[in-house]
């Protein structure tokens, strides 16, 4: 099933810091396997944006020789909801019973509510799969 938020009646669309415009009408749907490439991109951002900065040189080039967004994405890509504005992939969320795996982000499009859209999907989900206690 495949949700947009809906049209905010006469918002002009915000620059973003990079250029590109933010769009109100935000398509959350279910990954496609032609999604993969950019599912690892994205991971590969994440990385580079929040732990690069924070690993050592060992483990960065551990990261960079394993590859282990790639290994992630082949082995549940079906599972993933991504968000998509414009045709563009820009994030994904991933959860399994009552837990959300990962949510992430493009940088380019972090603090617009890509993440927030997603982890309400998420959370929805996660409720209609009959998890509706906190642990």
């Amino acid at each position: 099933m495949e949700v947009r938020s809906p049209p905010v009646a006469d918002a002009a669309p915000a620059a973003l810091p990079c250029g590109m415009p933010h769009r109100p009408n935000m398509l959350i749907r279910r990954a496609h396997p032609d999604d993969a490439a950019t599912l690892r991109d994205v991971l590969h951002d994440t990385y580079e944006r929040v732990w690069l900065p924070r690993v050592t040189l060992e483990a960065a080039q551990a990261f960079r020789d394993q590859d282990p967004p790639a290994a992630y994405v082949a082995g549940r890509w079906a599972k993933f909801w991504v968000a998509e504005l414009d045709g563009r992939v820009v994030g994904f969320a991933d959860w399994e019973a009552d837990f959300v795996k990962a949510l992430h982000v493009c940088a380019s499009h972090a603090r617009v509510g890509v993440g927030s859209r997603l982890m309400d999907k998420v959370e929805a989900e996660i409720a209609s799969a009959g998890f509706t206690e906190l642990a």
